[in-house]
């Protein structure tokens, strides 16, 4: 939470008017934007950055209370930090990108914690990197008193309102008075889906190399965005700040292109 940047004033202080509601709708033969609060925007160029959800797998028990994801809402995340203080047991699903930060983020803040990452893989971080690096990174996980059950599922939380423990698709069951799901996310492509652009084999929103959408006029980046593999040039459905940061570049120089 240390790390949040208030953007009202980064905003102002650069002339960027900016409104805080939810769009509902895109009219793109009318060029307008209308929002929750029942406001209407014209635009000539729109950017959709609409970002990404996290996944949610249908396991029984998921509605049990302190069971969360990686919401990108400053409350929630207060509210499981908040909670994450007065627990003993945490397990994490998945272990790729998401969980390993987890789990290192809750060790630096909880070094009594008793943490355990589940993943339904051989390795963590398999999906990214090779067996080698990914024995190594265990290593690490290892040392800072993260356990980690690998090639194990879960199959169910169980509890009566608060989940108390994790059943596993081996039969075993384990302590838990929280769990994190980190198991990835998805684009966020509900606006969109509705506004009739077209959605990628990923399912993102389907971009050109200058982030152009399949309206000539609308442009996406960062998470909801399709992303193209700089290895065999398919699409790809990595999500990374780094990438996105580089995006806005590329929509820059389409601007330049058609002289906008």
């Amino acid at each position: 939470m240390k790390n949040l940047i208030p953007v009202d004033n980064l905003l102002s202080n650069n002339k960027v008017e900016y409104t805080v509601d939810e769009v509902t709708g895109i009219n793109r033969s009318e060029r307008v934007v209308s929002t929750q609060g029942g406001k209407m925007f014209k635009y000539g160029k729109l950017i959709l950055a609409t970002g990404s959800n996290p996944i949610i797998p249908p396991i029984p028990g998921m509605e049990k209370k302190n069971v969360f994801a990686i919401n990108k809402d400053v409350h929630y995340l207060q509210d499981l930090i908040e909670k994450l203080e007065k627990l003993n047991d945490l397990c994490i699903v998945g272990c790729g990108f998401i969980g390993v930060e987890i789990a290192e983020e809750c060790r630096r803040r909880r070094p009594d914690l008793n943490i355990s990452i589940v993943e339904m893989l051989s390795h963590c971080l398999q999906l990214v990197y090779d067996e080698e690096f990914c024995i190594n990174a265990e290593k690490v996980l290892k040392e800072q008193n993260i356990n980690l059950l690998l090639d194990e599922r879960v199959d169910a939380l169980l509890g009566e309102e608060s989940v108390e423990k994790v059943k596993l698709s081996s039969g075993k069951e384990m302590k838990a008075d929280m769990v994190i799901m980190g198991i990835g996310a998805a684009a966020n492509i509900k606006l969109a889906e509705t506004a009739g652009l077209e959605i990628g084999p990923t399912k993102a929103i389907q971009v050109n190399r200058y982030m152009q959408t399949s309206d000539d006029d609308i442009f996406a980046c960062g998470d909801c965005a399709e992303k193209v593999s700089f290895f065999d040039g398919k699409p790809c459905s990595l999500k990374l700040a780094s990438i996105a940061t580089m995006e806005p570049e590329l929509q820059e120089q389409t601007y330049f292109q058609y002289g906008e």
